[in-house]
């Protein structure tokens, strides 16, 4: 209604020069679905299957804690699992991953995580931020400890996050790196199509991938199988919903896990393999001697002081006593002599050895450990035994590698954030490099690529590939969709997503409004000049605005009587799309000598 204007004066009118404008939305804001220490938000508010909102691994910690712990313990080489066979066999596949641990230079053993499954959640976030990530969603499912006993996997755990994921606006690609440790190729496929048809009802972004198995296999083991049953698993979904996800192939051998981080904690022991408690006892030994010496011994009253033949008692300082001092025994040897300590290094000793003797642990939880009491803390202790016991430093190598093998969605994640705030989202995210990568776990050779890429029925699977003198790098930019013409791409799919959600988020104000050439004019300029600018930045194809871009609004064109009775607006965009150029052929030709 016109403005009646009844007292006399200057009135000011600034009516708007230009249509509204749309504001591009977020492209890479993953969530990250998985088992965390705790959830508890800043407010102590539980966050237990709660969306939270973070910016940095600083924020992740104080909202959700740390990794799980892991332990471990040496097996014998020959045959670790006990299956009477060795371990060399093509088929043999406990472990063998964790490759060989020597102390000696001689011999060697195999590393074998104990009991706990590995949880990949923390550390794949830490992957994320090492390779350019910033703002993400996080979903806790759970702790790691669940009734008192370490968290086993579960797939209802991460539906129940997908559904509470698909409630909320916001993520642009849905990562479950726990996913890989679920405990059969059936659940997993269960976790894999629900992670795409979550992400195809939505519409606003895409799963990313991991093929089960792999992580546990080596260099040469066939890995054809776990791509072949995970493409078994995407085909309970129709081939419409490929086009949300993308799966990369092989895990990650990274070295996100720093050495550093590692200490005696990490060790357990295997009752039934004696190096473990022999070595580490006698580490034990030799360290408290330096930390708890004994003190000198006071001159016995009587005619048997200074017996040199050890059968003497000697005082201590409190009184006690304890048995004349054997060397300590030679490495190896559980038999260990405490002549050599303090009372208070006697009881420490004692702690540890009976720790070992009687539990998988070499140290009991900190609260309790009389070591820590005595002022010996977990680290210290492992400084000791690093600058004493040789080849001690390799296990905590061994352990640091074995737990930054991780599956490649974290790292992915982060790529794909870095390379839209770099080059942007209509860039593949493809032929760069990763952060704190080592190497593939797996080797993928030339012509192995070719069905990962160009598989027969479909199903691209992105390779990680080393290249002599360039490193590994991400040598695939494809969709689960490969055979389709309009959704090969990532870049196109996820430019789509950018584009759709853009205009959708700003046409939400256009609801209610008159459905007039008045407002078909305002939305198709204001969907016009947002695409000019994504054309300009080298998102859409052609020379000139005309041949990237074309929005058609209005009476005749794209609507109808009835559609406008009928309260229905239609607008119709058409785009040209960026491509890769993923083949680049070159062809070389002689020529002959010109004639004079």
């Amino acid at each position: 209604m016109a403005t009646q204007y009844k007292t006399p004066g200057v009135y000011i009118q600034e009516p708007d020069s230009f249509p509204p404008s749309i504001v591009g939305v977020e492209t890479a804001v993953p969530c990250f679905i998985g088992y965390t220490e705790f959830a508890v938000d800043t407010d102590k508010r539980d966050l237990l299957l709660t969306p939270k909102r973070i910016e940095s691994m600083a924020e992740y910690v104080q909202c959700f804690g740390r990794g799980s712990a892991q332990k471990y313990f040496l097996a014998a080489t020959a045959d670790a699992d006990n299956d009477g066979q060795p371990d060399d066999r093509p088929d043999d596949r406990l472990n063998r991953n964790w490759g060989l641990v020597s102390l000696d230079g001689r011999t060697s053993y195999t590393l074998v995580q104990q009991g706990r499954t590995a949880l990949n959640l923390y550390n794949s976030m830490r992957l994320f931020y090492a390779n350019g990530g910033g703002p993400c969603w996080v979903i806790s499912v759970g702790g790691y400890v669940r009734d008192g006993q370490p968290t086993t996997p579960d797939p209802q755990d991460f539906l129940d996050g997908l559904a509470v994921g698909e409630s909320f606006v916001g993520p642009t690609m849905v990562a479950i790196p726990d996913a890989m440790q679920l405990a059969n190729q059936a659940d997993f496929n269960t976790v894999t199509a629900q992670m795409l048809r979550s992400c195809a009802k939505t519409g606003d972004r895409m799963a990313l991938l991991d093929v089960w198995g792999a992580n546990t296999m080596t260099p040469r083991d066939d890995w054809k199988p776990a791509v072949e049953a995970f493409r078994t698993g995407v085909r309970q979904v129709p081939q419409e919903m490929w086009r949300f996800g993308a799966a990369y192939f092989p895990p990650l051998a990274t070295s996100v896990v720093p050495t550093s981080e590692i200490d005696i904690s990490n060790f357990a022991v295997d009752d039934a393999n004696a190096p473990n408690r022999a070595v580490l006892q006698q580490a034990l030994y030799n360290v408290l001697t330096l930390t708890y010496p004994a003190p000198p011994p006071k001159a016995p009253a009587g005619d048997d002081a200074g017996k040199p033949d050890g059968t003497e008692t000697k005082a201590t300082d409190t009184g006690s006593t304890k048995p004349a001092d054997t060397g300590g025994g030679a490495p190896g040897s559980t038999a260990l002599s405490p002549a050599r300590l303090s009372d208070k290094g006697v009881t420490v000793l004692n702690s540890y050895v009976n720790a070992i003797g009687t539990s998988v642990d070499v140290l009991p939880a900190p609260a309790t450990q009389g070591g820590v009491a005595a002022g010996i803390t977990h680290k210290q202790l492992t400084a000791a035994l690093t600058a004493t016991v040789p080849g001690f430093q390799n296990l905590l190598t061994a352990i640091a590698a074995t737990q930054g093998v991780l599956p490649t969605s974290g790292a992915m994640a982060g790529v794909w954030a870095s390379n839209d705030a770099t080059r942007g989202v209509w860039n593949a995210p493809a032929n760069t490099g990763i952060a704190t990568l080592v190497m593939p776990k797996l080797p993928v050779a030339g012509d192995q690529q070719d069905d990962l890429n160009v598989p027969v029925q479909g199903l691209a699977v992105n390779a990680i590939h080393t290249f002599q003198g360039r490193g590994s790098l991400i040598w695939g930019a494809r969709t689960l969709d490969s055979q389709s013409n309009d959704w090969r791409y990532i870049q196109v799919r996820r430019t789509m997503i950018y584009v759709e959600q853009s205009v959708k988020q700003a046409l939400d104000a256009m609801v209610f409004r008159p459905n007039t050439a008045q407002t078909w004019v305002t939305v198709t300029s204001m969907i016009e000049s947002f695409l000019h600018g994504l054309w300009a930045s080298g998102g859409l194809m052609g020379n000139a605005p005309a041949q990237a871009y074309n929005v058609v609004c209005g009476l005749g064109s794209t609507m109808t009587p009835d559609d406008v009775l009928n309260g229905v607006m239609r607008v119709q965009i058409t785009l040209q799309m960026v491509r890769p150029a993923e083949f680049i052929l070159l062809t070389f030709k002689q020529q002959m000598q010109a004639g004079g």
